[in-house]
């Protein structure tokens, strides 16, 4: 048999023993009879919406990587980068931040792209996932000042101090931090040669 072939059959079969060893350990004290049961109150529907948008986040963060890949002039098939975020985010669940190395190792054994630059585009998301966040931090606060300036002032009066002069001050801190924060990030991101790309 060719080594890699074997090689290949070896991780196949020690993915499957971890995954049945995970899953003993996870219902090795649990009533069988009782797990059914409660599996069978759950409504279906909601499983399957679970399901699908969990799905989706898995392909468009997969389809959102070949963007970043391709501005470096390299290639991946849409199978492949989605596969690997599948992989990253199955790392996450035993290893915290680990899944972000080992998506990129993942696609760099089938397509070759070297990992310090599948490791740079990473770095890009979570710039754009910042910048997207601030954006509806701010997007919230402006659309909702009212309510979170009275939550504020409830709080304040239940501490018995004064409300007005604190609460516009804490919003104003609030908001300077996002523009500044949101400037900050515009001016880097445009430093970087992903912006006239992505």
């Amino acid at each position: 048999m060719n080594k890699k072939v074997l090689l290949k059959v070896l991780k196949y079969i020690a993915s499957l023993g971890l995954a049945f060893g995970i899953l003993y350990l996870l219902f090795k004290n649990q009533d069988p009879v009782r797990l059914v049961e409660e599996i069978q109150k759950v409504d279906g529907k909601w499983v399957v919406l679970s399901m699908i948008f969990g799905g989706w986040a898995y392909v468009s963060r997969g389809l959102r990587w070949i963007v970043l890949i391709d501005a470096l002039g390299y290639k991946s098939s849409k199978w492949n980068s989605i596969s690997a975020v599948s992989v990253g985010y199955f790392t996450n669940m035993f290893i915290p931040r680990a899944g972000e190395i080992s998506r990129c190792t993942a696609l760099n054994q089938t397509d070759k792209i070297p990992v310090d630059k599948l490791f740079g585009t990473i770095l890009v998301e979570r710039v754009l996932d910042l910048i997207f966040l601030l954006f509806l931090i701010l997007l919230i606060i402006v659309l909702k000042f009212n309510d979170i300036f009275n939550f504020y002032n409830a709080l304040q009066k239940q501490q018995a101090e004064s409300a007005e002069n604190s609460n516009l001050l804490l919003l104003f801190v609030i908001i300077a931090v996002l523009v500044i924060s949101f400037i900050f990030l515009k001016k880097w991101l445009k430093k970087s040669s992903f912006y006239d790309k992505v």
